[in-house]
């Protein structure tokens, strides 16, 4: 979670209330005290809230919250002259960019490093370090606009950010910190993205770098910003977020415009108001409480947004730098925030009733017990196997459920049944005195074209018995053995030709035709696939059909 520094000296200028009250305060917030000392506090913040990454940020939300300030901030966004504009090479790379200036700023190193502090945790977290989104601050006065959204080759050459010679991007990349870092966000592509004046005064490298001909200091007044990335909305949320910030801290906020190789023009930053909906009801119904309709709007007020009765909702205008807000329970939440959590009485009794374990983990639970008694030790396994485990050991062809970008082979494929799994568990434990009884309890992986998602998730209990003699024998003893304590009648087999098994010694086995259960020997091949030292038997048993019978029959326990 990130943590920012907020100063004392730099808070009671900004909220006119005595630093404990401010302290006091911030955890009605949301914000989470890690340190306090009577010079400075550091918070921690969501990362949900970028707006709160700065002591402004942190002062227009404590500013509402006392009621000192209420309502969306409203500004007049004048236009800067200043022109972006991106050509055809930038689409495959790096395809979107957006910018404003800033005027008449003071700035002293703190607000620096507020700013730069910002900028960083933007691209941490909107930004995902930096590949959709990468923030440039630059000092305006040396900036000739328009200014050129391009890619260049790698032998293109400027003086990089606190440097004081040329050098050509393959150097950067290859010899600065952020080049090592940031690189290869773009590297593959072989073409590098570029911002660049009408005189030839780089701009910035994005995502890696900046030129140093625009270094911001203290002595900067006006500020040029530019954003670059690949999910246009992400650009424009930050750009709020950023002109709202400079607009706290004194500056005067005037847009650019970018021109698109395809005619689209567009002007940033957009501080339009977010328009939402609020059902009163669905708020109390959530909060518990019995709050009017008119504290409610005055509790959103508070969270900076205007409101307004139309019909039986709340008409909400929230400010465009909160970003966090996507859905109406989100309202809810600020409704809670205005009203301060510390003061929410719930207004009704909630019902209490005695817990009690879901039928069908009462009847796991039994099997597991006469699993156990039966001499078996549990396991339990992965869901997600690899194409190696679940088929090519196995003998068998991988038409399963495959995971769309997994991470790992190793977990790549639903399972779809349980054995796979337990005879890899057994090649874990081959030094182990014999003979091996396993057993797991889990969940196995269907194709279902019934089922609205074309899936359906079953139920299983797996048995694997290793040992010398291990035979089909032991495993219709041990299916028997464990059906017996919950339904009467006799178990019908039939045979069972599966790649795994061995020379047709397996089965399916069924009760008043229902079948509920593979059993057999384990296959010569599979057992040395897993690098098994002994024959192998098992039983897979399907246990919401052992369940159904069980309820649909007498119970015997």
């Amino acid at each position: 979670m990130p943590v920012i520094t907020l100063y004392r000296d730099r808070l009671e200028s900004l909220i006119p209330i005595k630093y404990k009250e401010i302290v006091d305060n911030l955890p009605y917030l949301g914000l989470d005290i890690e340190e306090l000392t009577e010079e400075y506090v550091k918070v921690e913040y969501t990362p949900n809230r970028p707006d709160l990454s700065t002591d402004y940020g942190v002062a227009r939300a404590l500013k509402g919250l006392l009621g000192l300030e209420i309502g969306r901030p409203k500004h007049e966004i004048g236009s800067s002259g200043v022109e972006f504009i991106a050509d055809e090479s930038v689409k495959g790379v790096r395809p979107f960019v957006a910018g404003f200036v800033v005027r008449g700023l003071r700035l002293d190193d703190e607000t620096i490093r507020q700013i730069i502090s910002m900028q960083e945790d933007l691209h941490d977290g909107m930004g995902r370090k930096r590949r959709k989104l990468a923030i440039g601050l630059h000092d305006a006065s040396p900036i000739a606009p328009p200014i050129r959204y391009t890619t260049v080759g790698p032998e293109f050459s400027f003086v990089p950010l606190n440097e004081t010679r040329e050098m050509t991007i393959e150097e950067i990349l290859r010899e600065l910190p952020t080049g090592q870092k940031y690189g290869n966000i773009v590297a593959p592509y072989g073409r590098f993205p570029i911002l660049i004046d009408s005189r030839g005064t780089v701009l910035s490298l994005p995502p890696i770098i900046n030129g140093n001909a625009t270094r911001v200091t203290e002595r900067t007044t006006d500020m040029l910003i530019d954003l670059t990335g690949t999910d246009p909305k992400v650009l424009a949320d930050a750009a709020a977020i950023l002109a709202e910030t400079f607009i706290d801290a004194g500056g005067k906020v005037e847009s650019a415009t970018i021109r698109y190789p395809d005619g689209t023009i567009k002007k940033f930053p957009d501080l339009s108001p977010r328009v939402m909906e609020l059902r009163p009801e669905y708020a109390r119904s959530l909060l518990g409480i019995d709050a009017s309709d008119e504290d409610m709007m005055e509790a959103l007020s508070r969270c900076r947004f205007d409101c307004k009765k139309v019909g039986d909702v709340i008409r909400v205008e929230a400010p465009a730098y909160r970003v966090d807000l996507l859905h109406e329970v989100d309202l809810v939440e600020e409704v809670g925030y205005g009203l301060g959590y510390q003061n929410l009485q719930p207004a009704f009794e909630f019902p209490y009733s005695d817990g009690r374990y879901l039928e069908t983990t009462t009847f796991h639970e039994r099997v597991r017990d006469v699993a156990i008694g039966l001499g078996f030790t549990e396991v339990v396994n992965f869901m997600l196997l690899s194409k190696e485990i679940l088929y090519e050991k196995m003998l068998r062809g991988s038409e399963g459920i495959r995971v769309e970008a997994t991470k790992s082979r190793e977990h790549e494929y639903l399972r779809d049944m349980l054995l796979p799994g337990l005879l890899q568990t057994l090649s874990y434990n081959v030094h182990e005195p014999q003979p091996h009884k396993i057993f797991e309890i889990g969940t196995v992986f269907l194709r279902d074209r019934s089922s609205e998602t074309g899936i359906s998730e079953r139920p299983h209990l797996g048995l694997a018995i290793s040992h010398p003699t291990a035979s089909y024998t032991d495993a219709k003893s041990t299916l028997e053995a464990l059906i017996a304590p919950f339904i009467s009648g006799n178990l019908e087999y039939a045979p069972l030709d599966a790649p795994y098994i061995f020379n047709r010694r397996g089965a399916m086995a069924a009760i008043e035709g229902v079948g509920i259960a593979e059993l057999g020997e384990v296959h010569p091949d599979v057992i040395k696939a897993f690098g098994l030292r002994n024959p192998t038997c098992f039983v897979e048993l399907d246990l919401s059909a052992l369940m159904a019978l069980w309820k649909g029959a007498e119970k015997r326990i």
